[in-house]
C-alpha cells in the first residue's frame, strides 16, 4: 500500500489543486517518505524536460486511438503479395453461345459453364423440351469437342454404355469394341430409366476417368464430362439414383418453364437456321481453364466456411431436417465450383458471393430430406436453403 501511494505522489506532486490529495497520502504512508519520493520524482521530471527535450504526454484516457481501417470484403479474400496466377483464354465466348442456342435457362447455362471449368459433372433435372439436350450439344461444339448421346431405357446393359469383347474369327482372339461413353461430352438423357447395372456402368468412368472393358483397362478422353437428365415427375419405369451415382455429379440443376417472354422467343425464333459455334474455343483452352481452376486462390476463412456449410447439413442430419447429410465430396464440389465461378467473373480469388451463389447446386443431390415423397420440390428448396442461410458469412 506504501508503494501504491508512492506512485501517486509522484504524479501529482506539483497539480495545485490536489493539495487534499497530498495530505491524504502524507497522512497514509508518512510526511517524510512522501516528501522524499515527490522530491525525487520531480528532480527527475525537470532533468527529462532540460535536457532530454522529452514532449509531455498526454494522460493515456485521452490519448487518441489510432484510426480502425475497415477493409472491404474483397480486398480481405484478395491473394497475398506475390501471387501468380496464369493467363487463361476468355469464357466469355462459349458462354455467348451457349446463350445464344438456349432462350433462357440461365442457371442451367451457367452450371454447365462451371462444369467444363470445374472439370466436373453436371446433372440437369426438367420436364422434357426445356432444351437440356441442345445445351449439351451446343456445348460439345463450342468447345469443338467430340459429342455422343445414350438414351436410357429399361433395357440399356453395361456393353451398351462402355463397350464390350467382340470374337475376330480372323486371327480367333477378342477384340475390344468401345462404346458411346468414349467422347467428350457425353450426354446420358433420362439417366433415371437405366437399370442399376447399367447406372453401375458409369460409376468407374465418372470418377476414374477410364472403363474396364473385360481384362483391359482404358483411358477416357480429356476433357471428359457426362451431363445427364432426369424428370422427376415421373413415378413410373424408373429407377432411384443410387447416393454413389449422385455423389459423382458436381452439380444438380432444376430447370424451370420458360416466361412468358421466352415463349415468344422460342415461338419466333422457330424455322430460323440454328447458328453454329464450332470456333467459339478449343479443348486446349478448355485444358488451361481448369488448370486455372486448380491455381485460384481461396482464402483460409472461406475454406472454413465451406466445412461450416457442410458440417451444417450434419447438424441438421442429428436434429432430424434431413435424413443424409453431405459427404465430403460436397466440400470439394463446393470449393471447385466456387473457383470456377471466379473464373467466369475474371477473378483469380474466390469471395462468399461465389460460394453462397453455388452452395445449392452442389448439395441439393447430396442431401435427402426425411419422408421428402411430402415434400414438394420447392418446399426441399427452401428447407436446403435455410440450412444454408443459418451458416454465418466469413
Amino acid at each position: 500500500m506504501r508503494a501504491v501511494f508512492s506512485r501517486i505522489g509522484s504524479k501529482i506532486w506539483c497539480d495545485a489543486h490536489s493539495l487534499g490529495v497530498l495530505l491524504i497520502c502524507a497522512a497514509l504512508i508518512g510526511r517524510r517518505a512522501f516528501l522524499f519520493t515527490a522530491a525525487i520524482a520531480g528532480a527527475a521530471r525537470l532533468f527529462r524536460r532540460r535536457y532530454i527535450q522529452d514532449e509531455p504526454q498526454l494522460p493515456e484516457a485521452i490519448v487518441p486511438a489510432a484510426p480502425v481501417i475497415i477493409s472491404t470484403p474483397e480486398q480481405a479474400f484478395r491473394p497475398p503479395d506475390g501471387f501468380e496466377f496464369p493467363v487463361v483464354p476468355d469464357p466469355s465466348l462459349v458462354h455467348t453461345a451457349l446463350g445464344r442456342a438456349v432462350v433462357g435457362q440461365a442457371p442451367a447455362v451457367e452450371a454447365l459453364m462451371l462444369g467444363i471449368i470445374a472439370g466436373g459433372h453436371v446433372l440437369l433435372e426438367g420436364a422434357p423440351g426445356l432444351g437440356k439436350t441442345l445445351a449439351c450439344s451446343t456445348m460439345a461444339r463450342a468447345i469443338n469437342g467430340s459429342f455422343s448421346r445414350i438414351q436410357c431405357n429399361a433395357d440399356l446393359a453395361p456393353a451398351d454404355i462402355v463397350g464390350c469383347e467382340i470374337f475376330d474369327q480372323r486371327d480367333l482372339s477378342f477384340k475390344s469394341r468401345l462404346g458411346p461413353v468414349f467422347a467428350n461430352v457425353v450426354l446420358v438423357d433420362e439417366i433415371n430409366r437405366a437399370p442399376a447395372r447399367a447406372q453401375a456402368a458409369l460409376l468407374e468412368a465418372m470418377e476414374e476417368r477410364s472403363v474396364t472393358i473385360g481384362t483391359e483397362s482404358f483411358a477416357l478422353p480429356d476433357p471428359f464430362f457426362v451431363l445427364a437428365t432426369m424428370n422427376e415427375a415421373e413415378a413410373d419405369g424408373i429407377f432411384p439414383l443410387p447416393e454413389a451415382q449422385l455423389d459423382r455429379f458436381l452439380l444438380k440443376v432444376v430447370l424451370d418453364f420458360p416466361t412468358p417472354e421466352e415463349d415468344l422467343a422460342i415461338l419466333e425464333r422457330c424455322g430460323r437456321p440454328v447458328h453454329s459455334y464450332e470456333s467459339s474455343a478449343s479443348l486446349g483452352a478448355l485444358r488451361a481453364w481448369q488448370f486455372a481452376c486448380r491455381a485460384i486462390y481461396c482464402a483460409p476463412a472461406l475454406k472454413k466456411h465451406i466445412a461450416d456449410i457442410v458440417r451444417a447439413t450434419r447438424d441438421a442430419a442429428e436434429a432430424g431436417e434431413l435424413e443424409t447429410a453431405a459427404g465430403p465430396r460436397a466440400g470439394l464440389a463446393i470449393l471447385r465450383t466456387a473457383r470456377a465461378r471466379a473464373i467466369l467473373a475474371k477473378r483469380a480469388y474466390v469471395l462468399p458471393v461465389d460460394v453462397r451463389s453455388v452452395a445449392l447446386a452442389a448439395l441439393r443431390h447430396r442431401v435427402t430430406f426425411a419422408h421428402s415423397y411430402l415434400l414438394a420440390r420447392a418446399e426441399r428448396e427452401e428447407r436446403l436453403r435455410t440450412i444454408v442461410d443459418r451458416v454465418p458469412l466469413p
